[in-house]
């Protein structure tokens, strides 16, 4: 959104249309009151309007929800990263019982570690830190940046990986 901060504060839903490839995916990213991050994917269905008075073909388009809908899988380091943080997640879930909200820096920077165990520490680092800056970027995660924790949020779970 562009101008003031005041308009998105303003606002009670404010929702984003992304375009992936071929696909289109509207993300809110506010709702007053409600859960944010919700992806909704969709297609533009074409509709013809009949003709105009050159008969010429008047068309548009609507928008209908894709059951079928996701964003491409990701790959690479990024998708590394996923994996690592759902390993996390879900072994502190198993090992508290309770939800997993934030995750330790130096848990995720350990995994990393263990990745590559051939490479230098300050290069892994910098290359997993650079991983949860795209995440954060895709709002797929809250990370502060410096020692401060990993928090997963609710758009996390819909990714795939290849």
């Amino acid at each position: 959104m562009r101008g003031s901060s005041a308009l998105q504060g303003a606002a009670d839903t404010v929702i984003q249309c992304r375009k992936d490839g071929d696909r289109h995916r509207a993300v809110v990213e506010k709702q007053k009151d409600g859960q944010d991050n919700i992806p909704l994917p969709f297609v533009l269905e074409p509709v013809s309007l009949g003709e105009d008075d050159d008969g010429e073909p008047i068309a548009t388009c609507v928008v209908a929800y894709d059951h079928d809908g996701k964003a491409r899988p990701l790959t690479g380091y990024l998708a590394s990263t996923v994996k690592i943080l759902r390993y996390l997640k879900n072994s502190e879930l198993a090992s508290g019982g309770n939800l997993v909200t934030e995750i330790p820096l130096i848990a995720y920077h350990n995994h990393w570690y263990q990745e590559r165990p051939e490479d230098k520490k300050d290069t892994v680092r910098k290359t997993a830190r650079r991983q949860l800056e795209g995440l954060r970027e895709k709002k797929l995660i809250e990370w502060n940046g410096g020692e401060s924790p990993i928090r997963l949020l609710p758009a996390f779970d819909g990714i795939t990986t290849e």
